[in-house]
């Protein structure tokens, strides 16, 4: 019976994703965005992860210009940000930082998150934002992970005429992530 709980809620999980990646496929209705304050909403996420990330042996440094005001989808931007940060958490050094920015610049918005710890092979920076993608094939089922958080990280940054991309170079890995004003 344990077990048959176990992956049902397994079951449950991925299910909720891919009707989580289709919607956000489909498109969204930009009528229904918001002014947010999104200094706030990435800072908030970054003290929900602390605790975590401690656990971990990790810690997380944010370096968050205040009051940037954004027309969007709250939600999802909190997502979108839990997203980036679990996966740090994920594939980080123990006893290493995570570093989270953001600022502006001219008429878009830079959020960075910086991890150290098992980088991205050269040449597989665009392929973990596809579905089901997993640069290490051993880490599949004893993780729960399916490889659709980084797919719908990619489809909320393009709902919100975004560009996100990856790269790691010495021993770092850097989400970085574009939202156009």
């Amino acid at each position: 019976i344990e077990n048959i709980k176990y992956e049902t809620e397994r079951m449950n999980k991925l299910i909720t994703s891919l009707l989580d990646l289709s919607k956000l496929d489909s498109g969204v209705t930009k009528e229904t965005y918001k002014e947010e304050n999104l200094s706030k909403v990435v800072e908030i996420a970054c003290l929900t992860f602390e605790s975590i990330a401690y656990e971990n042996d990790l810690r997380i440094s944010s370096n968050i210009e205040d009051n940037i005001m954004f027309k969007c989808n709250k939600d999802e931007m909190e997502r979108l940000i839990a997203i980036i940060i679990d996966n740090a958490i994920k594939h980080s050094n123990k006893k290493s930082v995570i570093n989270v920015n953001m600022h502006k610049v001219q008429n878009s918005i830079s959020i960075e998150i910086t991890n150290t710890g098992e980088g991205i092979k050269e040449g597989d920076e665009e392929k973990i934002f596809e579905r089901f993608y997993r640069a290490d094939k051993s880490r599949n089922r004893k993780d729960n992970r399916y490889g659709l958080g980084l797919a719908i990280a990619k489809n909320i940054v393009i709902n919100h005429n975004g560009i996100i991309s990856a790269y790691s170079k010495d021993g770092k890995t850097t989400f970085k992530i574009i939202l156009k004003k």
